[in-house]
């Protein structure tokens, strides 16, 4: 009897499991698509004009497979590895490769408020040359589309 309730048991824990999974699943695969809306607003208003936009998710890289999305993107969209902090003259960051200036952009996880509501916690950098920014993006889902409705700034 008591094998029997123990391999019940084991059966009921990993037929929950697919299903927990296969919950998730919907907005773990708009996680993407909630980033790249956040990066291309941060692009946006961005108001000095830079050679390069350097992005981070979580403080790294971000997979090749994102990077794609912003293959025709001007200026280009490149990983957090190819950019460089650099101290004098002034503090830039630059790229690593040609030390021409860029910014960089860093997000963090994507916190879900529903299934059409999400905020993410982002940041700039640029050196010396802006002043740089912190705090909350407001997400939402419009027809097909993740939209940016508001930023709110973190207090310095």
């Amino acid at each position: 009897m008591k094998s029997r309730l123990s391999a019940l048991f084991f059966f009921l824990i990993a037929a929950a499991a697919p299903a927990q999974k296969a919950a998730e699943s919907p907005r773990a695969a708009q996680d993407d698509n909630v980033r790249e809306a956040v990066f291309r607003y941060q692009f946006a208003h961005v108001e000095l004009i830079f050679a390069y936009h350097f992005i981070a998710i979580d403080g790294k890289n971000p997979p090749e497979a994102f990077l794609q999305r912003f293959h025709d993107f001007e200026p280009p969209v490149r990983p957090l590895s190819e950019a460089e902090r650099i101290k004098k003259p002034l503090r830039m960051i630059v790229n690593k490769n040609d030390q021409k200036q860029g910014v960089i952009f860093y997000l963090g996880q994507v916190k879900w408020i529903s299934d059409v509501r999400a905020d993410v916690e982002g940041r700039f950098e640029c050196g010396d040359t802006c002043d740089e920014y912190s705090g909350v993006y407001h997400v939402s889902k419009q027809g097909n589309d993740w939209v940016v409705d508001s930023f709110e700034k973190a207090s310095q």
